[in-house]
């Protein structure tokens, strides 16, 4: 659940981490939406790019997004790193898993 509490602030109340509820406070350093929604687009314009320009193959593409992804999070946002993670742990799977759904569901 997230609640506002600041004009750039936003508090995540729990996030259950295994078997641990971490409390997570995300101050966005990055203050107005003109800087923050190009630096999140940065992942999203590494697979068009290498998918597009380079002609990577798409497992490629998507393995190189998810690193800058983390590097964003990380060093943009100010995301811990076991969160940041497990996010990214969990967005794989996720990816993986509906790709497998339509191939053989």
């Amino acid at each position: 659940m997230i609640e506002p509490s600041g004009e750039t602030m936003f508090t995540l109340v729990s996030v259950e981490v295994g078997r641990v509820l971490v409390h997570y406070t995300q101050n966005l350093s990055l203050a107005s939406v003109g800087w923050s929604a190009p630096i999140a687009a940065v992942p999203l314009l590494t697979v068009l790019v290498l998918l597009g320009v380079f002609r990577l193959k798409a497992q490629w593409a998507g393995l190189a997004a998810l690193g800058v992804s983390l590097a964003v999070a990380l060093f943009a946002y100010g995301m811990p790193a076991g969160l940041t993670f497990d996010a990214a742990g969990h967005g794989a799977a996720n990816s993986v898993l509906t790709v497998l759904w339509i191939t053989f569901g």
